[in-house]
């Protein structure tokens, strides 16, 4: 019986290049959409703690295939990093995402469908479109974190790190971007920048986002949608402001009419009709003072 078989490796290429030591007898590689790389390494114990124990250690997202043979299974590990910096890890014996039908069928019987649907969708790696805005964003946190003085970053040391360190400031700087114990300013830099990401181009005329309350906590952050599907104008509302019961939740409606760009508001639950109407007509840019 043979332990052995080939791993397929597929990461970015920006960390194939910054831990190239790690991928050092690789035998094949190929270069993917996207900005990924896929490394092969044949005949190999399929755990390679050489190489897949670095990956987990430095928060390296990536997909690890594992190739059946006639003494094991086959079946991929993707490892994600979240907004908050915390490891999304998802095991699957199937390559191509696909699920049991007998599993769709019996959470049929029991009307469980919804459930079993819901339950697949959170076992589901993210996208890596997704996986390199959350990337890009913990590159902006970084660069954040090295512009401190050495007092404030201190201080952000001070209240993140419970135990007290003789670390160096770049090491400091690597645990906070690589552990979960991102401090309050790091984590809104991160989510903010991904939950704001655009939804693709179809579905445009409708798309929703997050906004963060810059002097309170997560909790009291607001979730809204844009909405231009309704007539000509563009329509805002938020989770939590509006009437429940009425067809238009919206708050605030932007429209041109009579050539005035204008915002329509509903500040009061209690009546239909709006409380102010804004016009921009004084805030063209062609109306602006040569003084």
């Amino acid at each position: 019986m043979s332990d052995r078989t080939a791993v397929y490796l597929t990461l970015r290429q920006a960390d194939f290049e910054r831990h190239a030591e790690l991928f050092e007898y690789r035998d094949e590689e190929e270069t993917l959409p996207n900005a990924l790389i896929k490394l092969s390494f044949f005949d190999v114990n399929p755990d390679m703690p050489e190489v897949k124990s670095p990956l987990h250690n430095h928060f390296i997202p990536h997909d690890w295939e594992i190739e059946a043979n006639s003494y094991m299974e086959g079946g991929i590990e993707r490892l994600r990093i979240l907004a908050d910096g915390s490891r999304q890890l998802t095991i699957s014996d199937s390559l191509d995402g696909h699920v049991n039908l007998e599993e769709v069928i019996a959470a049929y019987e029991l009307n469980e469908l919804k459930n079993f649907i819901e339950t697949k969708k959170q076992q589901q790696a993210i996208s890596w479109e997704d996986q390199e805005i959350i990337m890009q964003a913990r590159a902006d946190a970084e660069a954040y974190l090295n512009g401190l003085s050495d007092a404030d970053f201190n201080a952000v040391v001070t209240q993140t790190i419970v135990e007290p360190s003789r670390a160096t400031r770049e090491q400091a700087t690597r645990y906070l971007i690589d552990t979960s114990y991102l401090p309050d300013c790091i984590t809104r830099h991160i989510v903010e920048a991904f939950s704001l990401k655009m939804p693709p181009a179809q579905d445009a005329a409708t798309f929703e986002f997050k906004l963060i309350d810059e002097s309170a906590s997560v909790e009291d952050d607001v979730i809204g949608r844009v909405d231009n599907t309704m007539g000509l104008g563009l329509r805002v509302e938020f989770d939590g402001y509006g009437n429940p019961d009425a067809d238009n939740r919206y708050l605030v409606c932007f429209e041109k009419l009579d050539n005035d760009l204008r915002a329509i508001v509903y500040a009061d639950v209690n009546t239909d009709e709006p409380t102010h109407i804004i016009s921009f007509t004084g805030a063209k840019s062609d109306a602006l003072s040569a003084e």
